[in-house]
C-alpha cells in the first residue's frame, strides 16, 4: 500500500455521519454526548445501517469503524465513493443495541500511526410505539393503542377545565409525540418519564374543542411517533371515540328564592303570625339596572296567590317580598311554588323554584289561646254559690285571627244523669270586628254549668280548639 500521509501531519477528523438520521434527539442517559442523532427503523430495513465517513485531510491509508468504544473494529463491508472519497460502512442491523450507543472510526497510516475520530452518539430502538398490532384484521386501527375518556358530554365549563384522555401503548418512551385528532383538530402531547409504566392522562384543553367544533359525534383518536421518527405499525391509529361537544354558552339560571331563617320547607302558621318574607339574593350575578319580581303558583285563588310587580334590588343585591297571614290561612295544607323573575335589559329570566308546604292552623296547639270562665277567678274551679246570674266565658284573640273566620264555642261535661252534656254557646258564628280586636265574650247560663255534676269537670272550647277544664 502506498503511504498517502505524512507522519508529521495531524489528520483533521470529523465525526461519522448517518444520512437520514433524526438530528437533535434527547437522551435520558447523562453520559450521552454530541452530536446525538436518532436512527429510525426505516434506515435499517435493508438489514444494515449505512455509516458515512468523510475522507480525512491529509488522507489516511485506511479506516476502521468501531461501536461503543470497542478496540476491535466492526466487521462491516465498506465502499468508497470515487467522486467524494467518502467511505460508507454497512453495519449489520444485528449489531445495533436498544438505546444509546456511539460510533467512532480510526484513521490508520502505513507507518503504524493512527488517530481516533470524535464520537457519533446514536439512539436506536428495535420497537415501534405500540409494537405489533395484536389483532390482524381489516379495520385499519392498532388494537394495541388504548384510549378512554370519562366525560362523554363536554360543555363550555368542562372544556375550560380541561378533559382527561387516557392512553396506553407498549414501548412508550420519553419524548414520544402523541398526536390526538380531535374531530379533525390536531393536538400534540410529548410523553415524559413520569408517564411511563402504564396508562397516562392527556389533558385536552378548550382550544381543541373550539377547533373541532360543536358536534353530537365529536370523534377522537390518536397516533404516536417516537423522537427517532418511528411511527406505529403501518402508521395505524387508535380506535375512535365519539363524544358530544357543545360549547354554546348557557345562560345562568338565577338561584331559587328562600325564606330567611327557615329550617326545612314547611311554614307553620303559629310561627309566622305576621306572615313571612321570601328573599331573593342576586349578589353573585347582579348588574346595575337589574330588577326582580316574585311569582307564586299552586296557591288558592285570591289571597293565596298574590301578584307582585318588579322592584329594585337593595344595596346588598337583595329583594324582599312580604307574604301576609292571609296568604298562610288561604293556603293551609297546600304546596306552593315560588320563583323570581330577573328583568335585565328588557329580557326576563326565571329562577330555580322554591317549594314550600303551608300547614293549616293547628287550633289544638298549646300556644293558641284557651277559653276562660271569668267566675273561676283565675282558678280551675267554678263555685256556683259564689255568684248569681250568668257566668261569662271569654277567649282572647288567637294568632292569625282574621275577618271572615267562623268559630264554635261549647261547654262540655257529664250531666246529673251521668250522660255526656254539651251546652252550645256559639255555633258557626262569623267573627265581628269587635271580636277580632278584643276576642270572644259570651254568656254561660247557670243551667249550662249547673247541668254538670258537682265534682265533675266541665270543659270550655273555642273554635274547636284547645280545651280548658273546670270543676263546678
Amino acid at each position: 500500500m502506498t503511504d498517502l500521509s505524512s507522519d508529521s501531519a495531524t489528520l483533521a477528523l470529523s465525526a461519522a455521519k448517518i444520512e437520514g438520521a433524526t438530528p437533535d434527539v434527547k437522551s435520558e442517559d447523562p453520559t450521552a454526548g454530541e452530536p446525538l442523532v436518532g436512527v429510525p427503523l426505516r434506515l435499517t430495513e435493508a438489514g444494515h445501517l449505512s455509516v458515512v465517513v468523510d475522507s480525512p485531510f491529509p488522507k489516511a491509508d485506511s479506516l476502521t469503524l468501531h461501536l461503543k468504544g470497542n478496540v476491535t473494529p466492526i466487521d462491516a463491508p465498506s465502499t468508497i465513493d470515487p467522486a467524494t472519497e467518502r467511505t460508507v460502512f454497512k453495519v449489520p442491523r444485528a449489531l445495533l443495541r436498544e438505546g444509546l450507543q456511539f460510533f467512532h472510526y480510526v484513521a490508520h497510516r502505513i507507518s503504524g500511526n493512527s488517530e481516533e475520530s470524535p464520537k457519533l452518539w446514536v439512539l436506536y430502538s428495535r420497537n415501534r410505539p405500540g409494537g405489533v398490532d395484536p389483532v390482524v384484521d381489516d379495520q385499519n386501527i392498532h388494537e394495541g393503542l388504548g384510549i378512554a375518556i370519562e366525560v362523554k358530554n363536554v360543555g363550555l365549563e368542562e372544556a375550560m377545565r380541561g378533559v382527561l384522555l387516557t392512553v396506553s401503548y407498549a414501548f412508550a418512551k420519553p419524548h414520544d409525540v402523541v398526536t390526538v385528532n380531535c374531530n379533525g383538530f390536531p393536538f400534540e402531547y410529548t410523553v415524559t418519564r413520569a408517564d411511563l409504566g402504564g396508562a397516562f392522562d392527556i389533558t385536552l384543553p378548550e382550544a381543541v374543542f373550539i377547533g373541532g367544533g360543536n358536534s353530537q359525534d365529536f370523534l377522537i383518536f390518536y397516533t404516536v411517533r417516537d423522537q427517532l421518527g418511528n411511527d406505529t405499525q403501518n402508521s395505524l391509529p387508535s380506535r375512535t371515540l365519539s363524544i358530544v361537544v357543545d360549547l354554546t354558552p348557557k345562560e345562568e339560571v338565577p338561584p331559587a328564592p328562600f325564606v330567611p331563617a327557615l329550617v326545612g320547607k314547611v311554614i307553620v302558621p303559629i310561627k309566622h303570625t305576621a306572615g313571612f318574607i321570601v328573599r331573593v339574593d342576586w349578589a353573585a350575578g347582579f348588574k346595575t339596572g337589574d330588577r326582580a319580581k316574585l311569582v307564586v303558583t299552586g296557591g288558592a285563588a285570591g289571597d293565596g296567590t298574590p301578584v307582585f310587580g318588579f322592584i329594585n334590588f337593595n344595596t346588598n343585591a337583595r329583594a324582599n317580598f312580604q307574604l301576609t297571614p292571609a296568604f298562610i290561612l288561604a293556603n293551609g295544607n297546600k304546596e306552593v311554588v315560588f320563583k323570581w323573575v330577573l328583568l335585565r335589559d328588557g329580557q326576563e329570566m326565571e329562577s330555580e323554584p322554591l317549594t314550600l308546604q303551608i300547614e293549616s292552623v293547628n287550633v289544638t296547639d298549646p300556644n293558641v289561646q284557651t277559653p276562660d270562665i271569668v267566675e273561676a277567678y283565675g282558678t280551675d274551679s267554678v263555685d256556683m254559690r259564689a255568684f248569681t246570674g250568668d257566668a261569662q266565658i271569654v277567649c282572647a284573640p288567637w294568632p292569625l285571627i282574621r275577618a271572615g273566620q267562623k268559630y264554635w264555642q261549647h261547654v262540655l261535661g257529664t250531666g246529673l244523669d251521668n250522660s255526656p252534656k254539651t251546652v252550645a254557646i256559639a255555633v258557626g258564628n262569623t267573627l265581628t270586628a269587635l271580636e277580632i280586636q278584643n276576642g270572644l265574650d259570651h254568656v254561660l247560663p247557670p243551667q249550662g254549668a249547673g247541668a254538670v255534676q258537682t265534682g265533675e269537670s266541665i270543659e270550655g272550647s273555642a273554635a274547636g280548639g284547645f280545651l280548658r277544664q273546670y270543676k263546678p
